[in-house]
């Protein structure tokens, strides 16, 4: 499991992602008003630069999520998107990398905002997770054919009305995680084609 794209350029100054996001380095403050998310240094994908980290935070913070929400980063990088969920309200992430260094930076990061309680960063695969965990919220941000392998999965890790936003899928992909997901049971909300990936939305049946 790798992040889609590898590892984005580190951040120098503050930078607006949608309506809500401010991603900034330690030791800069962002813009009154924005929900910042701090991130260090680190090899590890996520700084808010490509198209599908973006495209993610945009879609997030249109999401209803509920305070408390429990939550599942699947290829978390960073923990940028772990973090922006916690500034949403959610109250417990699961964030899963097998990669050692990107699991370290999520928990770096999950500390530098006041959020080491609240995520819990492994080093691990999906293969992690308890035959009886579930989740309001499901991110993930990886390769298409990953997600369409997994896509069973997430339908069964969704409690009823959550939410699973998917992105890091190329146009090649997209028709065969599409068809997966509704096979799977879950309700397309959102199809967002960018330059190069597509970000989607699905939701769990009520």
């Amino acid at each position: 499991m790798s992040c889609q794209g590898g590892p984005d350029p580190s951040l120098r100054d503050a930078v607006r992602i949608g309506r809500s996001f401010c991603v900034v380095p330690p030791g800069v403050q962002g813009p009154a008003g924005l929900l910042a998310i701090t991130l260090q240094r680190a090899r590890a994908f996520g700084s808010g630069g490509h198209e599908t980290t973006r495209s993610c935070l945009e879609e997030l913070e249109d999401l209803p999520v509920p305070e408390g929400a429990s939550c599942l980063d699947l290829g978390t990088g960073t923990g940028i998107l772990a973090v922006a969920a916690c500034r949403l309200g959610a109250g417990r992430i699961l964030a899963l990398d097998n990669d050692l260094e990107a699991a370290a930076a999520c928990r770096a990061n999950a500390s530098a905002n006041g959020m080491g309680e609240r995520i819990t960063p492994l080093c691990a695969t999906l293969d992690a997770v308890g035959p009886t965990a579930v989740f309001h919220l499901i991110l993930a941000n990886l390769y298409g054919d990953i997600l369409e392998r997994l896509a069973t999965r997430f339908a069964a890790l969704l409690l009823p009305g959550g939410v699973a936003l998917l992105s890091g899928i190329g146009f090649g992909d997209a028709t065969g995680i599409r068809r997966r997901l509704a096979d799977s049971g879950l309700e397309l909300l959102r199809n967002r084609y960018l330059t190069e990936y597509v970000t989607m939305v699905w939701r769990k049946p009520a």
